[in-house]
């Protein structure tokens, strides 16, 4: 039994570490609730061809977009190649000299040609310059001349490149200028797509920054599968995104582009976050479904921008299809209030600020996530008095070193934390042993269970408050570093009480070590060679399948999809209710941890067994709610309180169901006649 003095002293550490924890997430919510803009960018490329086809004037189409939400036209740089499509650049192979041929690129007047020769001097190619086309010498083997047809400006400098053609013609020379000036006309901002060039330097990159800046991009979104330095100059490439004087970095959610990784983690969370859909995946999206989660993205995953493809094939009005299109997204973003995650404004997209979360905060959490853990240990097995305290103090010292070990640190003591308080939830509020006490009337029996759930569910919010103070940074917001061990945290608090349910129970008062051991050996002994039941054995087998489909679809990327049925009932939640409670909560979770409570006391014991380690997800899963810190912190507050109503809802109705259609419980006699499994008693009075 704990000592007075060791049970003071852990109150006093969770006190300390829930005051730090509130601290904390006061910090980080008020961070996210003074970054509430949203931008909404759509491609140049793609406007441009809409007018084309439509036969309507570009600057009315942008004018039409913009009414509907759009704040930004996404350019991406030109190159020789796409400009070959065009015809304003077209090479001729010339003669070999030397064993390797040169090239002669003709472009169709001075200002390409000097975009072309300021582009590839900002990526490190070497440039000569020369007064006039006829001015140039013989070429140099494997070189490239640019040059205006004289017929065009006889006067137009030329330009010859060290490189052979077939390596010049995909670097980027720029923007399009017709596009920033419509951009600019448009009163939008510009998004800026460019791609990684060979030999990439600090320099190099900073001028093509620069560059970028100039033509009024405040965002670089990187194109292709690389982000601008990899690989090897990822890091230098971050250090000139903080510069103010040029452009912001926008890292594309789910991109998964080489050297991502290392940009975001240098720039520690200063970075604005994308979300986008591939031309691929709207093929295979209803309109509806690509509405659902551009703004579930904005809402939910503190992205700040959204890159909006148009729709194609929109019918004889296209125009008016993806105007309506637009319409819808900006409308999903902007419903609701602040109070339910909703209410997001248009604007300019930028990074969230610094938590400022201070180190002794850091401290207490960790202190109270060891004490968090040492309790957890002591509702599983009994603890002698006398090592009592000298454990709690090694178990906070060990938090303490966790959250002041830097970020690895406390991701570690969070992940502790997140398995230690849902443990002690379920383990403090298991039944007591078998008092013989009388079974309850179904209203008492539902009443004792909604307290203990409500009872258990407290005892996990303090968890839930010591694993978003120990995360409350900007890295952990923008999803730049994730919680640690999702599954673990998941299946261990499982385990854990099934294996207390079979052994008879938490850790009982006056209980010693021996006895304990004793205890644990003879029940589940017996619970092997228990005969079991056909209806038991269904319900528990349906309860461990529940269990590992739970486990197996924890994580992003679990590999298990979502059925067509749940995706309709996620859709109608999210429409009829401010944010979509879990699944594993309010459909098997928290109803069955009702579900065993109820059945425990009206007598059905056999019923209450397994609804007892299926009741535990609920409990698990609630907190882990609370691990997506890249969710705002009201968002997930709400999803976690209609969780748990619906789910203790669900969980009355079932029970109240289940007695009109289930026989009268037959009371025990003795312990002789009880099932191993049957031998912990509730009491409305105490916790385990």
């Amino acid at each position: 039994m704990m000592s007075r003095r060791t049970c003071s002293a852990l109150i006093l550490l969770l006190v300390c570490g829930v005051f730090a924890g509130l601290a904390a997430a006061r910090r980080r919510f008020h961070v996210e609730m003074s970054n509430r803009r949203v931008e909404i960018g759509i491609e140049y490329s793609e406007a441009d061809s809409l007018s084309r086809f439509s036969g309507i004037p570009l600057s009315s189409i942008l004018q039409r977009f913009k009414s509907q939400g759009v704040r930004a036209l996404i350019l991406t740089e030109d190159t020789p190649a796409n400009l070959e499509t065009t015809g304003a650049v077209h090479h001729i192979r010339e003669p070999l000299i030397g064993g390797r041929a040169s090239t002669l690129v003709e472009v169709d007047g001075s200002s390409l040609l000097s975009r072309i020769g300021s582009a590839l001097r900002d990526r490190g190619v070497k440039i000569q310059v020369f007064s006039s086309a006829n001015s140039l010498p013989l070429p140099s083997p494997g070189s490239t001349r640019f040059i205006v047809p004289p017929d065009l400006n006889p006067h137009a400098p030329a330009l010859e490149a060290s490189l052979d053609y077939s390596h010049l013609r995909t670097l980027g020379i720029g923007l399009p200028p017709e596009g920033v000036l419509k951009a600019k006309r448009a009163g939008l901002k510009i998004a800026a797509r460019i791609s990684n060039f060979p030999n990439v330097t600090p320099e190099t990159a900073q001028a093509v920054l620069e560059n970028l800046h100039s033509q009024g991009a405040d965002l670089v979104i990187f194109n292709g599968d690389e982000v601008l330095g990899y690989r090897g100059q990822e890091k230098q490439v971050a250090d000139l995104f903080r510069s103010p004087s040029l452009p912001r970095y926008g890292d594309i959610e789910f991109g998964k582009q080489k050297g991502e990784g290392t940009i975001e983690a240098a720039l520690r969370g200063d970075y604005v976050r994308v979300h986008s859909i591939q031309q691929a995946e709207m093929g295979q999206m209803s309109e509806a479904a690509m509405i659902e989660r551009y703004s579930l993205a904005a809402r939910e995953r503190n992205i700040r921008f959204c890159y909006v493809r148009l729709l194609t094939a929109a019918g004889p009005d296209p125009l008016a299809v993806n105007a309506l299109f637009l319409q819808k997204i900006a409308h999903n973003i902007e419903k609701g209030t602040a109070l339910d995650g909703g209410g997001l404004a248009f604007g300019t997209a930028r990074p969230f600020h610094n938590t400022g979360v201070t180190k002794w905060m850091f401290a207490l959490l960790g202190l109270g996530t060891g004490a968090g853990i040492f309790w957890a240990l002591s509702l599983f097995m009994p603890i002698p008095e006398k090592q009592g305290l000298p454990l709690l103090i090694f178990f906070t010292l060990g938090g303490l070193l966790l959250s002041l070990a830097g970020e690895e640190g406390r991701r570690l003591a969070a992940l502790a934390a997140g398995i230690a308080f849902p443990t002690a939830a379920c383990l403090f509020t298991l039944p007591l042993p078998d008092r013989g006490d009388p079974f309850l009337s179904p209203f008492a029996s539902l009443t004792v269970a909604c307290k203990k759930l409500l009872l258990a569910s407290s005892i996990t919010l303090i968890g839930i408050i010591h694993v978003v103070g120990l995360l409350a940074t900007r890295p952990f917001m923008v999803k730049t570093v994730q919680f640690l061990g999702i599954k673990a945290q998941h299946g261990l608090p499982i385990l854990i009480v099934a294996l207390a349910v079979m052994s008879g129970g938490a850790a009982q008062s006056g209980e010693n070590w021996n006895q304990w051991k004793l205890r644990i050996r003879s029940h589940l002994q017996r619970v092997i060679n228990e005969p079991v039941r056909y209806g038991f054995l269904l319900l528990l087998i349906i309860s461990l399948l529940l269990i590992a489909l739970m486990l197996a679809r924890t994580g992003n990327d679990s590999g298990i999809g979502v059925s067509v049925l749940e995706l309709k009932i996620r859709a109608l939640l999210d429409r009829i209710l401010p944010t979509r409670p879990r699944t594993k909560e309010f459909l098997l979770g928290h109803p069955a941890f009702l579900l065993a409570f109820a059945f425990w006391m009206r007598g059905r014991r056999r019923l209450a067994v397994p609804l007892f380690v299926a009741g535990s997800i609920g409990q698990v899963s609630i907190l882990n709610t609370f691990c997506h810190i890249h969710t705002p912190l009201i968002v997930s507050a709400w999803r976690g309180g209609l969780g748990l109503a619906i789910g203790a809802a669900i969980g009355a109705g079932v029970f109240l169901i289940m007695e009109r259609i289930l026989p009268a419980p037959t009371p025990l006699h003795s312990d002789s006649n009880t099932n191993p499994s049957q031998s912990i008693e509730i009491s409305a009075s105490a916790g385990g």
